[in-house]
């Protein structure tokens, strides 16, 4: 029940800002006097919360007990999220949303460094992947899920936070505070650079991956693949080739040893490139499975080095600081691959497809070199 009840944590994170993507056009036909991007905003409200207090749940877990945490962060993620369908105005929806990301930047953190505090070796490395896998899986039921209830009422579609509800119950009957580290233990407080490094790791992820959400439903439109519903069935897709991937970490990690960190980049190479040059919509659901199976197995693979170059005991200041990175790569994805493509020239979506996939190529290539060069047990 214990490992179940982390698990849960992990469904709820993805689907926080994706679940009422699909009522977006339903919000806008009920408060008629807001702006378009102001009914945007109850997307990408949450996110902006994310990132601060993402970092502040690192801090606080050093001085609060993370059980109590856990109960505070699913409270405020419950009432966020529900509370938001009970909305009378677009600024109290927005309130709800801001108590929202709030919630997630706590919670998340907190839902992947306690697995580090609860286990080690293999089993951390298999729950870390299965903690991914149900992150994605979270995201693709939440859609799916929102959008049915989306058809009745954009505020029925909020009902899908009331997961919550049901995880802080797990939490509360099956979660103990974990073990402490002795003083005598600890290492030192400043936090290695190796985290750091990690969690510049995680923003390049998320900057290479957003790409492909933030210009997908532009780039099938303008190439004549497919219209909206299509779109939003590609994304639910890579979603679930990432929960297959996730799944299979462990053993994948184990395989490839050293070489785990080019076998990856190629894959993501495979994929963007391939929607670079896709002829067709069945090369463009191809790529996505190559994109998503990729995403799916790094960031398994960047929670537990970020994990084990922090120690025992500060996993959760770890995973603040990996949350932080994510979630600003994928705020500041659309900024920079626009900036970068109006000084190359390179502006539609198949011009920014390529422009990441030969960053992604470069990495590979060292990623390669210095694989060859480790000691062949090194995995990391």
């Amino acid at each position: 029940m214990l490992k179940l009840t982390l698990l849960s944590l992990s469904l709820l994170t993805i689907m926080a800002g994706a679940a009422v993507a699909p009522a977006i056009a339903n919000i806008a036909a009920a408060f008629p006097d807001a702006s378009e991007t102001t009914v945007k905003l109850v997307l990408t409200i949450p996110a902006v919360f994310i990132i601060p207090f993402s970092l502040f749940s690192g801090r606080l877990s050093r001085r609060f007990s993370k059980k109590w945490m856990l109960i505070v962060s699913l409270s405020l993620y419950a009432i966020g999220g529900v509370g938001g369908g009970f909305a009378q105005s677009i600024h109290v929806l927005h309130f709800f949303r801001s108590l929202l990301g709030i919630a997630v930047g706590l919670l998340m953190p907190l839902s992947t460094g306690l697995i580090g505090d609860f286990f080690d070796g293999d089993e951390k490395a298999q729950m870390l992947g299965n903690s991914a896998a149900a992150s994605n899986l979270g995201g693709v039921l939440a859609t799916f899920s929102a959008g049915f209830l989306a058809m009745i009422s954009w505020r029925h579609s909020f009902g899908v936070y009331g997961l919550s509800i049901v995880i802080l119950i797990l939490v509360i009957l099956f979660l103990h505070e974990p073990p402490k580290v002795e003083t005598g233990q600890r290492q030192k407080e400043r936090i290695p650079v190796k985290v750091y490094l990690w969690a510049v790791a995680a923003f390049g992820q998320m900057l290479a991956f957003y790409t492909i959400p933030t210009n997908i439903s532009i780039y099938m439109s303008e190439n004549g693949f497919g219209n909206a519903s299509i779109t939003g069935f590609l994304i639910s897709f890579a979603l679930f080739s990432a929960f297959i991937a996730s799944m299979l970490f462990k053993k994948i990690f184990w395989k490839f040893g050293r070489f785990f960190a080019p076998f990856i980049l190629i894959i993501m190479v495979t994929g963007v490139y391939g929607l670079t040059f896709a002829p067709a919509v069945y090369y463009v659901f191809l790529s996505v499975i190559f994109t998503g199976t990729g995403m799916g197995l790094t960031m398994p693979f960047i929670y537990l080095n970020a994990q084990n170059a922090a120690g025992k005991g500060r996993s959760v200041t770890a995973m603040s600081l990996v949350t932080c990175m994510l979630f600003l790569g994928q705020f500041l994805s659309p900024i920079a691959v626009d900036f970068i493509g109006s000084f190359t020239g390179l502006t539609t979506p198949r011009e920014s497809f390529f422009l990441v996939g030969t960053a992604i190529l470069c990495l590979f290539i060292i990623a390669i070199f210095r694989a060859l060069i480790m000691p062949k047990r090194s995995n990391a």
